[in-house]
């Protein structure tokens, strides 16, 4: 379910959610008032439909671990989703979560794959694009809008 600020961000929307469901800013208020089953679920049916949207236009999740950053990109016309990333190795100090994406192409640039490997993937993407960005972001996944960076990765591998 969406925060108190969230929903604060989203009040308009909100109003027009209520009025096209029929339901009048008196008949909120007495919803409010008086039956809080109610309103939890009205709140929860808006929260999902402003998240199923966000997921529907989601093209790009990434994810950052100590040893690992990926890039998924949602290839909603090929029905795919591609991974492009980078790994570490076990003997290396690095921790991708203290280090610039910039940084890390600067050191696969300068050639030193030895600490630093370049990994790519697809899958087919799942008929349920939104339950499967909700899992990724479940286990610490975010959305992004750095295609750029992807763009700049896939050049790296040599696929443009």
């Amino acid at each position: 379910m969406l925060t108190q600020s969230e929903l604060k961000s989203l009040e308009k929307d909100f109003i027009y959610y209520l009025a096209s469901h029929g339901i009048s800013a008196d008949r909120w208020q007495e919803i409010q008032e008086g039956h809080p089953d109610q309103e939890r679920r009205k709140l929860i049916e808006f929260s999902d439909l402003v998240l199923q949207r966000a997921y529907s236009k989601c093209r790009l999740v990434e994810e950052v671990s100590t040893n690992g950053w990926l890039f998924y990109f949602f290839d909603d016309d090929k029905g795919q989703i591609d991974l492009i990333g980078f790994v570490a190795s076990e003997e290396s100090n690095l921790d991708f979560r203290n280090v610039s994406k910039n940084e890390i192409l600067n050191y696969i640039q300068n050639e030193n794959d030895a600490v630093i490997s370049i990994i790519r993937a697809s899958k087919p993407q799942q008929p349920d694009k939104a339950n499967e960005i909700h899992l990724m972001l479940e286990r610490g996944a975010f959305i992004s809008r750095d295609l750029e960076m992807f763009d700049k990765i896939k050049k790296l591998t040599g696929d443009v």
